[in-house]
C-alpha cells in the first residue's frame, strides 16, 4: 500500500478494493450493530472475498508440488 498511488481507484489490486470495503463497513458502523446508509452491503462484500480466494484455490492443487518440496528441502539439516 505505501507504493500503489491512491488516486487512481481503478487500478487498485483486488485485495486493497476489499481491505477499503471492510475497513468502510466495520466504521460506519453504530453501536447497534446496523450500518450506515452508504456502506457497502455484506453481499458485495461476501462476493469480493469470493472472487479474490477463487484463483488461490485454482492453483493450488497444480502448485502443491512445490510448496511441498520447498518446505522439506528447508526442513532438511545437513
Amino acid at each position: 500500500m505505501l507504493y500503489l498511488n491512491q488516486t487512481s481507484a481503478d487500478r487498485l489490486p483486488l485485495s486493497t478494493i476489499l481491505r477499503q470495503y471492510l475497513i468502510a463497513g466495520s466504521s460506519s458502523q453504530g453501536e447497534s450493530g446496523v450500518g450506515v446508509i452508504g456502506t457497502p452491503p455484506e453481499k458485495l462484500i461476501a462476493s469480493l472475498v469470493v472472487i479474490a480466494v477463487i484463483p488461490i484455490a485454482a492453483a493450488f492443487p497444480f502448485l502443491q508440488r512445490f510448496f511441498t518440496k520447498g518446505v522439506l528441502t528447508g526442513a532438511v539439516k545437513s
